[in-house]
């Protein structure tokens, strides 16, 4: 997992980022001091889960959160020293995903990251096991992806569409049926996202050694997950 923290004070920061990796030993922890640099992270490193700080200097933590929301499918999580009901609806309005006191203990806290992480990606994690494909393994209980037990970073929404895709490993999941489990409905947006998560889904694949298999599209009616030769 790839975590990115806004304008968290240095001490909350770190002890942050150990909480994480104890739970998550591969994750990979940036640290923006100003929004402005977070919004850049965003766009350069795709992170899976940003938490911002409401003390952010440079920009309004709101107008952050909207543009962040913009930028990036991730998990935000906004955090305050006092938390307030007036803040926490502005925040989810603005497309936050969580609104936490930054005094909650560190395992407190990873729980409620692991717990929106699978609310995002639609996961029943209990009893759902690692996936095989070729030399790809998908673990929805870690959110990792791996290629020959190498990590493979995949944002939220891609690592949703290759489970799916994965669960029904050489089978066809139309185009309707992945935009359902995928966004939980079938429009316009939805239909374009896919195409744009397929594109950045194989541009990963095809990177990545010895994977074994391949993304099939089969044209107006949907894509399967197959083992290549």
């Amino acid at each position: 997992m790839r975590a990115l923290l806004i304008g968290l004070d240095i001490h909350l920061a770190n002890s942050i980022a150990v909480s994480l990796r104890v739970r998550w030993s591969e994750t990979q922890v940036i640290e923006a001091e100003t929004g402005k640099q977070g919004l850049q992270d965003v766009s350069d490193l795709s992170p899976d889960l940003v938490m911002v700080d409401i003390t952010v200097q440079d920009i309004h933590w709101l107008e952050l959160i909207e543009k962040l929301r913009v930028a990036s499918d991730a998990f935000v999580m906004v955090l305050t020293t006092e938390a307030d009901d007036t803040e926490l609806v502005a925040a989810l309005e603005a497309g936050a995903d969580d609104y936490l006191d930054s005094s909650l203990n560190g395992r407190s806290l990873v729980a409620r990251i692991g717990a929106g992480l699978r609310r995002a990606q639609g996961f029943a994690i209990a009893g759902d096991p690692a996936l095989r494909c070729g030399n790809l393994m998908v673990n929805p209980e870690s959110f990792e992806v791996r290629v020959d037990g190498q990590a493979l970073h995949l944002t939220p929404t891609e690592f949703k569409v290759l489970h799916h895709l994965a669960r029904s490993k050489g089978r066809v999941v139309t185009q309707q049926a992945l935009e359902s489990m995928v966004w939980g409905s079938r429009d316009q947006f939805s239909t374009d996202c896919l195409r744009k998560y397929i594109r950045r889904l194989r541009q990963k694949l095809e990177d990545a050694p010895n994977l074994g298999v391949e993304i099939v599209t089969l044209p107006r009616i949907g894509y399967k997950l197959v083992e290549s030769c």
